[in-house]
Order: structure tokens, then sequence, then C-alpha cells
């Protein structure tokens, strides 16, 4: 911001300055021709467009046609940056007043510090095929303090320097020399100058500072996005390049889809603001690999981020696959493929970060995990563990008893211990008066089984039609009980978005208060004449008044 300040004190003092002096009168002919020829670009050229304040001193040709008048130079100024790694750069009616819409070409330095601009482009024509053109006009003055405008033909380009976020003209300083318009003919000087020039980028974020040469995904004026959550995993890799281990990740990400494409916020870890775009062919969303998110600052050193596609078997560049469901919303990731956030558009470089196992979950949000306020109450898990017979038929049922932890805020429920397999995983539900939702395919950790993890993910699923469900529970708010609604399955699946079942359970009910005398998971064989009280001991004889648990089903004896 200092910098910013001072550039623009400097920039006033100059114009102060130069609005002393008397001009020559310019060589006034006929008016500008409004269609230029070929030889003037007045299409934007193909590139990154970036917009800018405009500063410094100017003078422009008087309404009466026999003298100017000095002001400063105000609006935007607008520069297209090349994408395809040519360093070519395109600046838009460099003259501040002279506005045809004219693109003058010049070049980037390799260091992207420098952008060198040829002059003697043209700008626009006039009727009798002359050319008024760019040129670094010699600025003299006489004792009398009259200025003059001069061509000299040594004067072959401009300079401007980037700073950060400001661009400065190095040559035009208003003493020596002006940026001038000028006739092709004579080099007579048409009545427009510059000097002092800067363009500042209002929009230059320090932090993750934009690099224009790099291709950036276009979003539709009119997308329309929603929140989605992205989970997946976080690979390290040890010194002999095998994977060392895996650390779940969970972010925010937004996509919207428009017109057979996706776009999607937020895939790359280390430049979160940065969009892809794919195509959608039915059930599957291919993201084209190589796409530029921004720029990641490591030691000091700024580096551009792509987001890869990479076979996690060979290491081949590929393009990323999801799997789509168009009725959830929901994106997974296919099998055998890594995300990368690599240095080069092509082919894997400097790795900053290797991701698998993604999966994006529509109206999910960072805001699912654990507040740290977040008080919660001890609370006893009760439900049947279900096997089935090799026909797929339920074959037996196991009553399961175990400590699980429920806390509520601002609307919302968060429930620790739901899975029988992860048994640390939370989920994260709504409450509407007497219900409580727990939207499926929330992850809850990883299991070990045979000797290889598997993560693991809470479904609801339909009894009847094994057709995934958001699990709703019955809310009992002066009691605190949550009650499994009938012909819900809870699932401990392998898949979020398919039933790949390591766990099947039903008729869940969460109890408030103390699970003291239960140690751990408890389980007991049930019989068709089994009742069981809600503290998950089995009753025997008469039953007194009260709730019981009887076939998986609650039972009250009156």
């Amino acid at each position: 911001m200092k910098k910013f300040t001072l550039l623009t004190l400097l920039t006033l003092l100059a114009v102060t300055a130069f609005a002393q002096k008397a001009f020559v009168a310019p060589n006034a002919r006929t008016i500008m021709k409004a269609d230029a020829d070929n030889s003037i670009i007045t299409e934007q050229p193909a590139g990154n467009l970036m917009e800018y304040t405009r500063l410094g001193g100017a003078c422009k040709l008087n309404s009466a046609g026999n003298g100017v008048t000095n002001q400063t130079q105000s609006g935007y100024a607008y520069i297209v940056y090349a994408t395809d790694g040519s360093g070519d750069v395109w600046l838009k009616d460099p003259v501040c007043w002279f506005n045809t819409g004219a693109w003058v070409k010049g070049s980037l330095s390799a260091d992207k510090k420098t952008i060198t601009v040829p002059t003697g482009q043209n700008l626009s024509v006039n009727s009798e095929g002359l050319y008024l053109r760019m040129e670094l006009a010699d600025l003299t003055t006489n004792a009398s303090g009259t200025s003059s405008v001069s061509y000299n033909s040594a004067n072959t380009q401009i300079t401007y320097t980037i700073d950060d976020n400001v661009i400065r003209l190095n040559e035009a300083d208003g003493e020596n020399h002006v940026l001038a318009v000028m006739w092709s003919d004579d080099h007579a000087w048409q009545g427009y100058a510059d000097w002092g020039t800067s363009y500042i980028d209002m929009n230059y974020n320090p932090d993750n500072p934009i690099d224009p040469t790099q291709p950036v995904t276009t979003i539709p004026d009119d997308l329309q996005t929603e929140n989605y959550l992205l989970m997946l995993f976080d690979l390290s890799f040890g010194s002999d390049g095998k994977e060392s281990g895996r650390e779940l990740v969970q972010t925010d990400a937004k996509v919207g889809f428009k017109d057979g494409k996706v776009y999607i916020q937020g895939l790359s870890g280390f430049a979160r603001e940065g969009w892809v775009v794919g195509t959608v062919n039915g059930n599957t969303v291919t993201i084209p690999s190589g796409q530029y998110q921004g720029v990641y600052n490591y030691n000091g050193n700024d580096y551009p981020i792509y987001v890869l596609g990479c076979d996690s078997e060979t290491e081949e560049v590929k393009d990323l696959v999801f799997s789509y469901d168009s009725e959830s919303g929901t994106l997974e990731l296919q099998e055998g493929l890594w995300i990368v956030d690599n240095s080069d558009a092509n082919t894997i470089n400097i790795a900053f970060g290797v991701y698998d196992d993604a999966i994006l979950l529509k109206g999910g949000s960072t805001d699912t995990t654990i507040p740290a306020d977040l008080e919660t109450e001890d609370y006893l898990l009760m439900l049947f563990d279900l096997s089935f017979g090799s026909d797929g038929k339920e074959s037996g049922r196991e009553l399961v008893q175990t400590d699980a932890k429920v806390g509520f805020k601002d609307g919302k429920v968060y429930i620790q211990g739901l899975s029988g397999f992860a048994r640390e995983g939370w989920v994260v539900g709504t409450v509407d008066g007497n219900t409580v939702t727990i939207p499926s395919g929330q992850y809850q950790g990883i299991y070990n089984y045979g000797g290889t993890d598997r993560n693991i993910y809470i479904l609801g699923c339909d009894s009847e039609t094994e057709e995934i469900k958001d699990l709703v529970f019955s809310y009992d708010s002066e009691s605190g009980t949550l009650e499994l609604q009938e012909g819900l399955w809870i699932v401990d699946s392998g898949s979020a978005t398919t039933i790949d079942a390591a766990g099947v359970y039903d008729s869940a009910i969460l109890l408030k208060g103390s699970t003291d005398g239960i140690s751990g998971i408890t389980t007991a064989k049930e019989s068709s004449d089994s009742y069981y009280n809600l503290q998950g001991v089995r009753m025997s004889g008469a039953l007194p008044k009260g709730i019981y648990i009887h076939n998986g089903k609650k039972v009250v004896i009156k």
C-alpha cells in the first residue's frame, strides 16, 4: 500500500509540472475513418484479458483543433496476455485519450517483469490511407516555456516494468520524451500524448498472485453453483517412492452444471480459488488434465499450479474421470487415478500434492466438521447387527449395545459412534422439529480387513428396495432419544455412493444417559421370545411396565 501511495503522488507531481508548459499547435488533418484495415489489430487477441486502473499525465487536441489541453489520465487500461507460452502481449489504446480500440503487440520477458512494445504500430487510418501511429517522441522546451513534440527515428521501442500490482511506462517521463500519436507520412504530431503512465491492478492479491500468462478456465456469468463437500486422501511417499501414508482431507468446493459441462472450484489443495471445467456424458464426468489453478509460493518462489490426473500404477498423465450420480449430484473419482497438484501442465514434474479416493458430495460443507465448542453427552446406542444367507435374505440378528456421543448446536446434530467399524467417526445431520436427518455417504474412518485398509462410509438404505436413503430418526427433544425410522438400515459401506456393505444394522435407538455397566460392545443372540430393557439386559419372566426391545422392534408394555 505504501508503494501505491508514493506512485500516485509522483504521477500527480509530473502532471502538475508538465501542465505549466505551452505547446506548439499540432498538425491537424482529416478525421480518422471508423473502420481500420488489416494492418491495425481491432479484434481482441486470444489470451487472458487483465483490467487496470490508469494513472499519469496526458494532453489531447482541443475542440477548436488549434491547440491542446493538459489533463490527467483516467479510466481503465487493458492488456491481453498469451497463454500458449509464446510470451506475446497486447495493449489496448496505449495513448490514453486516443481511443480507437486498436491493440499494439509486445512481448513479455522470461522473468515476467518487463513488457517491451515496438513503436511505429498503427492505431488508425484516415480517408486518404495515412496512418496514425504510436511513437516515443522527443519533447523539447525553449526559453519561453513553449514545448514541441518531434519524431526521432532512433526511438524504436518502449518498455513497461511490472512490480507487483504496478505496471510503469519507463521512457515517457514528461521531461525528455512522451508517448505520442504521429502521422505516418511526415511524422507530424497529431495532438495526443502521455507521460508518467502507470497501470494499477486493483484486484492484486499478494498472498495468491494470479499469473496472467497461464490459461484460466472461463466461468459463465450466469453459472449457478452449489456448495459441495470434497473428501479425498492426501498421500505421502517414502524415499523409495512408495506410498508411506495417507491423511483424510475434507474441504469446501463449488460445482455448477451448464450446457453439458461441469465447473468445479476447489479441486486443488494449493490454489483453492482455481476452477476446472469438464464434460458430462451420462454417468461420466471427464476433467481434462493440465488446467491452471493459480500460483503457490514455496520457499520464496512462485510456482504455477496445474491439476493433473495420473494413473496410480504407471504414473502416466491422464484425464480425471468421475462417476456421476445425477440424482444425488455425487461425483466419485474412478479407481486407479490420482489427482496431482503439479508445477507443469503436461508432465509430472514437481508434485506439490497427490490425492486419491476423491468424492464430491452435494450440499456438504466443511461446516460438518465438529465445532470446537460443541458440547456432547454420553448416549447408549442399541441396534441389531444383521447377517444374510447365500440367498441374500436375512438369516440372523444380534443385539449390539455400545457407547456413543451426541451434541446439538445451531439446528444441527453431531453423532459419534454410529459406525460399527470406525467407532471414532462422526456424522452430522439437521434437526427439524421431531425429525433428525443424517445425509448418507459421510466418511467415518479406516477399517483393516485381512491386512487391507478399507474406507468406511455411513449409508442409509431402504430395507425393501436396498436403495440408498438418508438416515431419518424420530427425535424426542424432552428425553433426547433418537430412534431410526422403520424400513431403514444403517450400512457400513466401503463406498459413499454404492452399497459395499461391511455391516448392516436396523432398529437403532440412541438413549441419552450414562452407559455405566456396559463395557465396550456387548452382543446377545436374539431368539423369538427375547426381550431386552433399554439398558440391554435380557429380561425373563413377567415384564413390568416399560419400553423393551423385542425382535428388533421397540415394544411398550403398559
